[in-house]
């Protein structure tokens, strides 16, 4: 289906439910954010936004169609927002008005649910398939997702990827901007920042609830990039997770095993695993959790997760959340998490090596402080630091110590 095809169909949607809509609710949110990063490397870079989401959905016995406008503002325009390249450490906040979702659903009120447009999708752990809605643009696709839930036992999704609109914004087109660092050299952007790829790309994502702990799930991403072929991957999975209370103390563990390969025209014959195996236990408000995630590797390319959400794993001070990376790693890192009255908080430590014991890469200590004034305002600071040790291959920023850490302020109405 052509691009006008697919808008044509979503927008006729649109008009006809407006025209007969029985019911009509609203959205608004804010979020304003400082963030800082002191890169001896690459740069220090500063960054002041506002993010700002209006949007609405209108209903009509099974029907419902959604709308949401997204805008980021900058009160300097100086950073490196990759979308423009400047000579800091990047901070991928651009500026920029879009709309973020147009989607018509029908549900079928037999446990079925049908979605076609633009959409977020958010799948189990988000680290192959996310909004990445830590960044102020989110990542959204336009898709025909297809839902089901028994209510008891079973779930699956499928959803068929036209593009993928992706964190760097409308305006990151093929031609980089004249105030580009990179444009008097070459002004053609690099693919892999462009602001929207095109999709042939089907996902599938099953699991089955065993009691009220114990979870299996299987999945599928199939992605043929038509635009960034290095990005195109088969990626089979699997993943178990338990969670129970014999006393006051919960128990938890998790794994998740997945094998991925090229796929379509991607320049690059390869086979690479993961897995990620996490203990935990929970005492009332306080929780702590042990766990390792392993990227492999092959032929000089790694395990890669184009989709996913690339900030939330292998550290908040995003050294390694590239989308593509030659090298495998190994991250192992404990999570302490709490809560008490308004205030929440998280500590992990990250020990980062590759595959083998030999390349000892570095240490990071992130922390998130979080707390809600009441049910529409929370304000939030993050800091992640991280110790450079040999560092990673290929990647010089990897070689020196890094400080990231941001403010925000959030209002959801």
């Amino acid at each position: 289906m052509t691009k006008f095809r697919w808008w044509l169909l979503t927008l006729l949607s649109l008009s006809y439910g407006l025209s007969q809509a029985q019911e009509f609710s609203h959205e608004t949110s804010l979020r304003w954010r400082y963030h800082e990063v002191r890169d001896p490397v690459r740069g220090d870079a500063r960054a002041h936004t506002l993010r700002a989401a209006v949007g609405g959905q209108w209903t009509l016995d099974s029907w419902l169609v959604k709308a949401e406008l997204e805008g980021v503002a900058a009160f300097e325009d100086d950073y490196n927002s990759v979308t423009v390249t400047r000579p800091t450490s990047p901070i991928p906040d651009p500026q920029g008005l879009e709309l973020n979702q147009l989607f018509l659903r029908y549900d079928s009120s037999a446990n079925w649910v049908l979605d076609m447009g633009r959409q977020t999708l958010a799948l189990a752990e988000e680290r192959h398939v996310s909004p990445a809605s830590i960044w102020q643009n989110d990542q959204t696709f336009d898709a025909l997702s297809f839902n089901y839930r028994d209510l008891m036992h079973w779930s699956f999704q499928y959803s068929y990827l036209h593009g993928v609109n992706r964190i760097f914004g409308s305006d990151a087109d093929p031609l980089l901007p004249e105030n580009d660092i990179r444009y008097e050299t070459d002004p053609q952007r690099p693919v892999g920042e462009w602001g929207r790829h095109r999709h042939q790309s089907h996902l599938l994502h099953l699991t089955y609830k065993h009691g009220p702990g114990l979870s299996v799930s299987s999945y599928l991403y199939s992605l043929d990039n038509q635009d960034a072929a290095i990005f195109s991957t088969n990626t089979l999975g699997l993943r178990l997770e338990h969670v129970f209370k014999p006393a006051s103390v919960k128990y938890e563990y998790s794994l998740e095993l997945a094998h991925q390969w090229d796929k379509a025209d991607n320049p690059w014959d390869y086979h690479a695993d993961f897995y990620v195996i996490e203990v935990g236990a929970q005492y009332q408000s306080h929780q702590l959790s042990l766990a390792q995630e392993r990227r492999g590797q092959q032929n000089g390319f790694a395990f890669i997760t184009p989709l996913g959400d690339n900030h939330r794993y292998l550290g908040w001070a995003d050294l390694f959340s590239g989308y593509q990376i030659s090298l495998g790693i190994r991250d192992t890192f404990a999570t302490y998490r709490g809560r008490s009255g308004k205030l929440r908080w998280r500590l992990v430590a990250h020990e980062f090596s590759g595959l083998s014991d030999s390349l000892r890469i570095g240490h990071e200590l992130d922390l998130e402080l979080a707390y809600r004034f009441d049910r529409k305002w929370e304000g939030k600071m993050v800091l992640a630091r991280y110790w450079a040790d040999q560092g990673y291959p290929g990647l010089t920023h990897t070689t020196e110590d890094l400080t990231s850490w941001f403010l925000s302020l959030s209002y959801n109405l």
